[in-house]
């Protein structure tokens, strides 16, 4: 299970993502894994959404309930150009 937002993003849904942000929806919401929505993005490579959700305040560091962040997420299911871009961003590893 997850939010409107989860579903969203994980099919890369931007004008929806967007929408859902705009109309209130919260970036910090987990699913029953702990898994926000910037671990979403993270795991199915969507670059554009995690700028959008760091922008908008997501927290970089944020742990799921096995304590791994969006940057383990992306590595763990080869996104690799998500990886740079996180260290760029200041993923620590």
């Amino acid at each position: 299970g997850g939010t409107p937002l989860h579903i969203a993003t994980y099919y890369g849904n931007h004008t929806t993502v967007e929408i859902l942000l705009n109309q209130g929806a919260d970036l910090d919401a987990r699913n029953d894994d702990g898994l926000n929505a910037l671990h979403h993005a993270a795991a199915r490579g969507r670059d554009r959404l995690i700028k959008l959700f760091l922008n908008r305040g997501a927290k970089l560091y944020a742990t799921d309930k096995s304590k791994r962040t969006a940057l383990h997420h992306a590595a763990s299911d080869g996104q690799w150009q998500t990886v740079r871009l996180l260290l760029d961003l200041g993923a620590d590893i």
